[in-house]
């Protein structure tokens, strides 16, 4: 008996290793089986396995993820969204303490159809043939997306790679602002609830109306949204944003000038003097808006080119209004830093935009020099403004209709010129006209006519 024992515990220590074996090679098999089965286009069968992946194999936690989105395109193929609801709780449930797998699931929901159907009580996502009610879930997705992402936020605190932390921090960062983007910049100032999940609403959702200007505090001053000290000590979706920024950056320095352009830009787009492109015609070279005299000596305050690099002049909410930047939200400051920064994954796109915003603020030949540092990378657009600015130029302006009686008059705009040559000359309408007529006397009219096809 003793020797049966032995034998017995000797083959199960054996036979733990290759049950073990066989349960971390199981889900490779099954994957290259929904693999081929995806790429020839057996959407049904894929999906079946790569749902076998995510709720019942032994699955590489690195890998589930995956799975999940390749399941949920499966179903989009097959034109059967309205299973992926339930079948993605139920992998969330299962892998919750996964990060990555709550990621990819919070990237299927802000990527996915928001539009559906109430049928009996139960939202179906996607088309529905029969009755139903239409409604979205556009802000219950975004939501739900944003409730992944802080679950997944706290179970990164163990992830050893820095450079996987970083890189979910930026996704976390762009869900936040998804519906929040440079048109809606307002509804950063809101700390969304992520305890509870908002209704679906009826219609289509709502549209991106027109930019009414960037929004402002009680005070009438500029929102600015500064770095909380944590995630969640953040006061406003806005915060929530900039820590993730700041800290992705600071995870991997890589993205040091990526999130210092993508800051920038976004208040660039916010308080830049392109804003008042739609007041065109207040902005002329020499002019204010309450004195049109271009001989004024004190500059008013509507002149762009009187603007330094730590002010500006922009529409904001409450109307246009000129004011300082802070040194911590000043656009100008920080593409001039990403351009002399070492890493040069982004002075090409920091030197264009400067480029640009001394363009819109007619200081051209600070203009000038950014172009050239852009040049390298864009020859033809970068010399294409290069020329505009330094060499001769002009361009006459439309013309309407002269009013009888005045002496006609035209408008020449130009740069860097120092002499125009210009030859008049008159138009005798009547002969004009009646040559005209003569001509058209001459032309012979022939009717093409096509032969009828015999049946």
């Amino acid at each position: 008996m003793k020797k049966v024992k032995t034998a017995c515990f000797i083959f199960l220590l054996i036979l733990a290793p290759a049950s073990l074996w066989a349960q971390q090679t199981d889900h490779i098999e099954v994957r290259k089986q929904a693999q081929k089965s995806f790429q020839e286009g057996n959407w049904k069968v894929a999906y079946q396995l790569y749902r076998k992946l995510c709720l019942e194999v032994t699955n590489d936690s690195k890998m589930v993820g995956d799975d999940l989105l390749q399941a949920w395109q499966c179903l989009r193929n097959l034109n059967r969204l309205s299973e992926l609801d339930g079948f993605r709780e139920d992998v969330i449930a299962k892998h919750f303490d996964n990060w990555r797998l709550l990621r990819s699931a919070a990237v299927s929901y802000s990527q996915n159809d928001h539009r559906g159907y109430m049928v009996g009580g139960e939202f179906h996502r996607g088309p529905h043939r029969g009755e139903g009610r239409y409604v979205n879930a556009i802000q219950r997705d975004h939501v739900r997306t944003l409730q992944l992402m802080n679950r997944a936020l706290t179970l990164t605190t163990n992830e050893p790679s820095q450079t996987d932390v970083a890189d979910f921090y930026l996704e976390f960062a762009r869900n936040i602002i998804q519906y929040s983007g440079y048109d809606q910049a307002w509804r950063l100032q809101y700390l969304t609830d992520l305890t509870r999940l908002p209704d679906y609403e009826p219609g289509q959702g709502y549209e991106y109306s027109r930019v009414q200007g960037a929004p402002v505090d009680t005070q009438g001053l500029p929102v600015f949204h500064k770095v909380p000290e944590s995630f969640a000590s953040a006061t406003s979706d806005g915060q929530r944003w900039r820590w993730l920024l700041t800290n992705a950056g600071g995870l991997n320095r890589s993205l040091d000038s990526y999130t210092k352009y993508i800051f920038a830009s976004f208040l660039y787009q916010q308080f830049g003097v392109q804003t008042l492109s739609s007041y065109g015609q207040y902005f002329a070279p020499g002019l204010s808006q309450s004195d049109s005299d271009s001989k004024k000596e004190d500059p008013g305050p509507y002149e762009v080119h009187t603007l330094t690099d730590t002010e500006t002049l922009g529409k904001l909410a409450i109307g246009i209004k000129r004011f300082n930047l802070p040194e911590e939200f000043n656009h100008i400051k920080l593409f001039k830093e990403i351009v002399k920064s070492p890493d040069q994954g982004y002075v090409a796109d920091a030197a264009r935009m400067l480029a640009q915003i001394y363009e819109n603020r007619r200081r051209y030949d600070q203009a000038v020099g950014y172009w050239k540092i852009y040049q390298p990378y864009n020859k033809s657009e970068a010399q294409r403004h290069l020329d505009q600015i330094i060499e001769n130029w002009g361009v006459f302006e439309p013309v309407g209709v002269q009013p009888s009686g005045r002496i006609p008059t035209v408008e020449y705009r130009f740069r860097n010129g120092m002499l125009l040559n210009l030859n008049a000359y008159r138009i005798r309408i009547k002969p004009l006209i009646d040559d005209l007529k003569a001509y058209t006397r001459t032309i012979t009219i022939v009717n093409t006519i096509r032969p009828k096809l015999l049946s």
